[in-house]
């Protein structure tokens, strides 16, 4: 018997609210899931952006080589919860806000985005 390939159901026709479904939600589709880290085939780029309607904790579970990597300089997320940071964190990841007019990264939170840009810190 051949493995079962992971799936899920996901909204059609919302534009660019489709997002994950329950099965009673009207119409449907379901989508092939795939790792991060099975997508970029060992492949590692410098910078990537997340954004999966709270569902950042499942990425980057399957992005556990990916974050591990040192080339991987930076993410920007939206999903900004304990789970998600608690991954980020401890691969060396810490949280910046980007000033444009003192061209500097500085520690902290930003109250005008609702992004996370996490960098890693350099040693």
């Amino acid at each position: 018997m051949a493995p079962r390939k992971a799936r899920y159901l996901s909204t059609v026709g919302q534009d660019t609210v489709n997002r994950v479904a329950r099965e009673a939600e009207g119409q449907t589709r379901q989508v092939p899931l795939k790792t991060l880290d099975g997508v970029l085939g060992g492949e590692v780029p410098r910078i990537i952006k997340v954004d999966v309607e709270r569902f950042e904790a499942e990425v980057f579970k399957g992005a556990i080589r990916t974050l591990g990597d040192p080339r991987l300089r930076a993410i920007i997320t939206e999903g900004q919860d304990g789970g998600v940071l608690g991954m980020l964190q401890p691969a060396g990841f810490e949280r910046k806000m980007y000033f444009p007019g003192g061209g500097a990264l500085e520690t902290g939170q930003s109250v005008m985005s609702s992004n996370a840009l996490l960098v890693r810190a350099l040693v």
